[in-house]
Formats: structure tokens, sequence, C-alpha cells
């Protein structure tokens, strides 16, 4: 994946674009997910159920940025 700008943002990883989870190999970590475009990063579950990241990863940004106003899945 490529680095990007040094400003990371909490964004949400849609469960439907997930293809595996896999355990996370620092013992802070939840796990770390396989997108269907090949990307992996690690998430954490919020409140709500939902994956999150913080990336600080442009791509992966735009990437996850495309799928934010679909409804909850």
């Amino acid at each position: 994946m490529h680095s990007g700008s040094d400003d990371s943002v909490l964004i949400r990883v849609p469960k439907h674009l997930v293809v595996s989870t896999h355990e996370h190999p620092e013992p802070y970590g939840e796990a770390i997910v396989v997108l269907d475009n090949g990307m992996y990063t690690d998430v954490y579950t919020h409140g709500d159920g939902e994956y999150y990241t913080t990336t600080n990863d442009d791509d992966l940004i735009a990437y996850l940025k495309q799928f934010l106003d679909e409804p909850l899945k």
C-alpha cells in the first residue's frame, strides 16, 4: 500500500468489502482485514458494530470513501 499524508483519519471499513479477517499480530490490535481489491488494513470494532481503521494511506482512504454513501450492511 502507498503511504500518504502525515494526517491520519478514522474511517469506516464497510464489512461487505472484507474478503478475509486475520488475527492482528500485535497484542493491542483487533484484526487485519483483506479487502476485495487486495488492500489490507487493521480494523477495530466500535460500539456501532462496524469496522473502523485509522490510516494515512491516501489510496485506501479514496477507495473506502467510494462506499460511505451506501447504507450500512
